[in-house]
């Protein structure tokens, strides 16, 4: 039975690659619209496709090893891939959030309080649940490296068992 961390770290996965996808089309279709193409457009659009990529891979990756496979090969590959993306989405993220904070004046505060405090808590839950997955990515190999000995040692002690 998968644990209840690995539960939610699927789910996570899940949830990140729906929201990760609508935000893409998103600022893509506003990319398109506006043709104009600042920093913080480009970098939001393509952490965003970072965050899309992560979630693919680390789904796929839990589709072949869970519950009691190792990480190797070209797995293991990926998930060195996947994480260092993870970071950088992370990094890309936390970068974009501080940059909106430091845009907010008083002025638009006390005009557009409502979309400024839903915009900021949506990017505060986008940033979590990044976190959460990058903690999680970071523990897998040693995770699926003791569930696979339990798992030998339990074949190996059942040989010689009656039941």
């Amino acid at each position: 039975m998968i644990p209840v961390k690995w539960k939610i770290y699927r789910i996570m996965n899940y949830v990140l690659l729906v929201a990760s996808a609508y935000l893409f089309l998103k600022v893509f279709e506003a990319l398109i619209i506006r043709f104009y193409y600042d920093f913080m457009s480009v970098l939001i659009s393509v952490t965003v496709l970072f965050l899309m990529i992560q979630s693919i891979i680390n789904l796929a990756i839990m589709t072949k090893t869970f519950p009691g496979k190792l990480l190797t090969g070209a797995k293991k590959n990926w998930h060195v891939f996947s994480t260092i993306i993870n970071g950088i989405a992370f990094i890309g993220l936390t970068y974009a959030f501080v940059n909106m904070l430091a845009e907010i004046d008083d002025y638009s505060y006390s005009q557009y309080k409502t979309l400024i405090l839903i915009t900021m808590l949506i990017f505060l839950l986008l940033l979590a649940t990044v976190l959460f997955i990058f903690i999680c990515q970071l523990t897998l190999k040693r995770y699926l490296h003791r569930t696979n000995i339990a798992l030998m040692n339990s074949m190996i002690d059942s040989i010689g068992s009656d039941t």
